[in-house]
């Protein structure tokens, strides 16, 4: 944000709020390069800042699962913490193709680093079955080390978390096999075992898939298909692979895109259309059901998100935007007021797509995406200022507005405002007897009486950027004033 200064009849400087392009944080950096890198990518963070990240590549039927470490403040992999994994099937080779989403990576305590991989193919399963199977890769000491694959389940996964208690809970399709997803599926394995049950939530084809913890500890799923689109809670009893103990389905505004859950609850991110554009915007799941939505982003077009929240409960969202897609960040610490956008990474022909977003407890961490290159493509990263105090407006300045031969001090915020927050102009000045604005050239409102202030609540649907509050004054003389005066939307 920047600002201008000039002055006015002798008065005190005068500072007014000018909208400018977000700003920047550090620069990106590349994880990796090459010609088959489509398949997946994934990226967690630990306590002490590291970020862990995973992708695969490698011709299709024959891809493997790769995994690096990047210290806080680094820009790129530690040297000699990159490893590779490649399941055995039951005729011992290697050859297979990842199945759904993956692969993924999780971190724990104690120094705690899973890696995910499902594979299409023949592999024995410990219930005596054969077919497509997801493994673990589990390491005790930060990602130094790893075991060998820990067969955990039958069904292929978009998204897997820790938890609930000492169980991998990954979301996915009913059976891990090539040629998509044929439905959408929750299955839950307890540390050390296998599972084989499921809960089956739809059989058609997913557009998009998440999973997440609550306040509580219980999982809470969301999905989109052909049918429609859902949330929905775990009752906190029962087998986590019986649908009998889930919620009902819950209808988010629209499609959902991620899930994010912290001390203050699950939230659902989801994409949908409005007057002026496109928007992200998140509601809060509880046992009551879903809050009243509250925007996160708007522009157009908005293309790809993911949410996370931190240990605190902040909110910590990076998207893609624009037809030469940017990669940008906001936090929040409620899901309501929103910090100002900051650039991760600049728009970029064919770049900042399926971006990852992963924070330490403190709201430190790394964003990881893929670009498109001439000849093949890139996997990019870039730290996010996650410990970024947030608020919607961080402060107001002040500016001299005369009516007739007295003039009064008006107060505007200094930050930018979100859609489907208020703007609050403040008035104060001997002898003033009305003050009444337009936003946008819109009426806003009348206040008569002191202390002179009012609250216009900007519409969900404001586009980003620059707009204007006109401000009028009028005296008990019946003298009036007035200015023009620039506010940003966030």
């Amino acid at each position: 944000m920047t600002s201008f200064r000039l002055r006015i009849a002798g008065a005190a400087l005068i500072a007014l709020a000018l909208a400018a392009a977000p700003a920047a944080s550090a620069a990106p950096f590349q994880i990796v390069a090459g010609t088959d890198l489509t398949t997946g990518h994934d990226v967690a963070v630990d306590a002490a800042g590291t970020g862990h990240f995973t992708w695969t590549a490698g011709p299709f039927q024959a891809n493997v699962t790769h995994y690096c470490r990047v210290p806080r403040g680094g820009t790129g992999c530690a040297p000699g913490s990159e490893r590779t994994f490649q399941p055995v099937n039951r005729f011992n080779e290697t050859a297979s193709a990842e199945a759904g989403g993956g692969p993924h990576v999780l971190t724990g305590a104690g120094g705690a680093v899973i890696v995910i991989t499902t594979r299409a193919g023949e592999f024995r399963r410990p219930d005596g079955s054969v077919g497509g199977t997801s493994f673990a890769f589990v390491s005790a000491d930060g990602g130094q080390t790893f075991s060998g694959q820990q067969p955990i389940g039958t069904t292929a996964s978009n998204e897997a978390i820790l938890g609930p208690g000492q169980s991998i809970t990954r979301i996915g399709g009913p059976t891990a096999g090539l040629g998509g997803l044929t439905g959408t599926s929750v299955q839950s394995t307890p540390f050390g075992a296998f599972a084989s049950a499921h809960a089956d939530f739809s059989a058609s084809a997913p557009t998009s898939q998440a999973i997440a913890l609550d306040d509580t500890g219980r999982a809470v799923a969301a999905w989109s298909d052909g049918v429609g689109k859902a949330v929905r809670r775990h009752s906190g009893s029962g087998d986590v692979n019986d649908l009998a103990t889930w919620g009902a389905p819950l209808t988010p505004r629209a499609d959902p895109m991620a899930l994010a859950g912290g001390p203050h609850g699950a939230f659902v991110l989801w994409f949908g259309h409005a007057a002026q554009g496109t928007l992200w915007s998140t509601q809060r799941i509880s046992a009551s059901g879903l809050a009243a939505p509250r925007p996160a982003a708007g522009g157009q077009p908005l293309t790809q998100a993911d949410l996370v929240a931190d240990a605190s409960g902040r909110l910590h969202l990076v998207w893609s935007e624009g037809v030469r897609p940017r990669l940008l960040y906001r936090g929040s610490p409620d899901g309501t007021a929103w910090s100002v956008p900051t650039t991760v990474s600049p728009p970029t022909p064919n770049g900042n797509l399926r971006p990852e977003v992963a924070v330490a407890p403190d709201g430190q961490g790394f964003a990881f995406w893929i670009n498109a290159l001439a000849n093949g493509s890139a996997l990019m990263a870039a730290p996010v200022p996650g410990g970024t105090p947030v608020t919607t407006t961080p402060g107001t300045t002040s500016t001299v507005v005369f009516f007739g031969t007295r003039f009064a001090t008006v107060r505007v915020p200094t930050g930018c405002v979100a859609p489907g927050a208020r703007l609050t102009v403040t008035a104060a000045g001997r002898g003033l007897s009305e003050l009444r604005l337009r936003v946008d050239n819109r009426p806003a409102g009348r206040d008569t009486r002191a202390p002179f202030r009012l609250t216009p609540l900007i519409a969900r649907t404001a586009a980003p950027g620059g707009h204007s509050v006109r401000v009028t004054l009028r005296g008990a003389t019946g003298r009036a004033g007035g200015r023009t005066l620039p506010f940003s939307v966030c």
